[in-house]
């Protein structure tokens, strides 16, 4: 039987993202790069639609692709790589995340800085020149 699922190197996170523009009114950006698990991912959205509710719509510009391996506490060196423990999303700095709109600036607020805390990066809020 094969294994379709790749386990790959963890890397390094080199570089800014290339912001171009935005598609909604506001935009959500890291100012600091590092990996997104899975659940950091569920609970970000739980958070945007806790304050968004009904009023608003948003738009997400990540996903957890990249495996992560882990080998068990008293392995000894050696025997190959561990079995996929969970998935990240590698961020760039000045990565777009999140896309929000129909929403308050004091909204806006609520939601970067309830984020930040649950994500360990730094984000900022962004608005649209038009």
């Amino acid at each position: 039987m094969i294994n379709n699922i790749k386990k790959t190197q963890r890397g390094k996170i080199k570089g800014k993202f290339n912001l171009k523009f935005l598609k909604l009114y506001w935009g959500i950006i890291s100012l600091t790069s590092g990996f997104l698990t899975n659940k950091q991912f569920d609970t970000s959205k739980f958070i945007i639609n806790k304050y968004i509710k009904k009023i608003g719509y948003y738009n997400i510009y990540i996903q957890c692709i990249k495996s992560m391996t882990k080998k068990s506490f008293k392995t000894r060196m050696g025997a190959g790589k561990g079995p996929i423990e969970f998935y990240v999303c590698k961020i760039k700095r000045n990565k777009l995340l999140f896309e929000i709109s129909n929403v308050s600036m004091d909204v806006i607020y609520k939601i970067t800085k309830t984020l930040s805390y649950k994500l360990n990066l730094k984000l900022q809020y962004i608005k649209k020149i038009i």
